[in-house]
C-alpha cells in the first residue's frame, strides 16, 4: 500500500509541477522576447518545484494516515531528495547518450512529461516503500503516543 501512496503522489507532484512550468515557458512565448519574462519563470522554478513537493508530503501523509503507516514525512523528505537526484541523473543520461526528442516529430511533448513525472513517481514510490512502516495500534500517524 506504502508504494501505491507514493506512485499517486509522485504522480500528483510531477504533473503539477511539469503543468506548472509548462503554464510559465508558454506565457513567456506569448511575450515579446525580453528578459525580464525569462528569467522570472526561472527564478519561480524551484519555488514551484518546492510547492508540488509539499502537496506530494500531503498527499503522502494522508495516503500514510488513512492505511494505518507512519513516518509520511520522512518518505517525502527523501522523496523529494531523490526526485531532485533522478532528475539531474535522467538529464545527464540523455545528454550523455545524446538523446534528442527531436527525431520523432510530435513526441517532444511527451519526453518533457516524461522527463518530470518518471523521476517523481520513481522517487516517492522508492521513499514510501523504504520509509513507512506499519503503525502500532493506539499511537498516532507522526509515530508518537
Amino acid at each position: 500500500m506504502r508504494v501505491v501512496v507514493g506512485i499517486v503522489a509522485g504522480a500528483v507532484a510531477g504533473t503539477g509541477f511539469y503543468l506548472t512550468t509548462d503554464l510559465f515557458t508558454r506565457y513567456c512565448r506569448t511575450r515579446p522576447i525580453g528578459w525580464t519574462c525569462h528569467q522570472a519563470a526561472s527564478a519561480l522554478h524551484w519555488p514551484s518545484f518546492l510547492a508540488w513537493a509539499v502537496v506530494a508530503g500531503l498527499a503522502i501523509f494522508e495516503g500514510f494516515r488513512l492505511a494505518r503507516q507512519s513516518r509520511g514525512w520522512r518518505a517525502t523528505a527523501l522523496g523529494t531528495v531523490l526526485w531532485s537526484v533522478l532528475s539531474v541523473l535522467l538529464l545527464a543520461v540523455l545528454v550523455i547518450a545524446e538523446v534528442d526528442a527531436a527525431r520523432w516529430p510530435g513526441t517532444t511533448g511527451w519526453w518533457e512529461v516524461g522527463m518530470v513525472v518518471v523521476p517523481a513517481v520513481a522517487a516517492y514510490a522508492i521513499a514510501a516503500q523504504c520509509v513507512g512502516r506499519a503503525r502500532e495500534p493506539g499511537r498516532s500517524p507522526d509515530g508518537s503516543s
